[in-house]
């Protein structure tokens, strides 16, 4: 994560969005899941919105993400997840709300997505939204975009005990995209 994070300025800046696209299997959810612990580490709270259902309470922990002190939501519909997030925002508490949006079926063209700007904006949370392809209606909002890219996976004999991913910088609005870690 400290490479990743000196290619982007620092890490996840307060009131900014940093999308994650990439698809199942490019260690995207690894990313933000380490990047989860690492907020963690330094005692700031955080919230995991949970779209689909498909949280993995047993490869959170093995990443170091902390369980007794996350907080998980699952929204009833996927629809509702942003004013969840706009609450949350508004609440303030949280460092960190990462948005697992892989098979969620959000509309993000809806006007919500501009309130959830202007409350993102306006708040000292980070958001870090996962999804398969990086949202048009986002765009805008969009401070740093990163792709993760499976290369191989890792094998130990017959087992496979985890996989080579690079991540590219797609957009970075501190310092520009094209650049690439592995």
């Amino acid at each position: 994560l400290a490479v990743l994070d000196n290619q982007i300025g620092g890490g996840l800046w307060p009131g900014r969005l940093t999308v994650i696209v990439g698809q199942p299997t490019s260690g995207a959810t690894t990313l933000a899941l380490k990047t989860l612990a690492s907020i963690q580490r330094g005692e700031a709270s955080a919230v995991y919105l949970d779209f689909a259902g498909q949280f993995d309470p047993y490869l959170a922990q093995r990443l170091g993400v902390g369980l007794a002190a996350l907080v998980v939501v699952e929204p009833v519909e996927p629809q509702a997840a942003f004013g969840i997030i706009r609450d949350v925002l508004q609440d303030g508490t949280p460092t960190l709300i990462v948005a697992d949006a892989y098979g969620a079926g959000l509309n993000l063209e809806s006007p919500d997505v501009r309130r959830l700007g202007q409350a993102l904006m306006a708040s000292r949370t980070a958001l870090l939204l996962m999804a398969e392809s990086a949202p048009k209606a986002l765009g805008s909002l969009t401070d740093v975009r990163l792709k993760c890219e499976r290369l191989a996976w890792i094998r130990q004999g017959r087992d496979v005990i985890g996989l080579s991913t690079r991540v590219v910088i797609d957009k970075d609005r501190a310092g520009g995209g094209g650049r690439a870690v592995q």
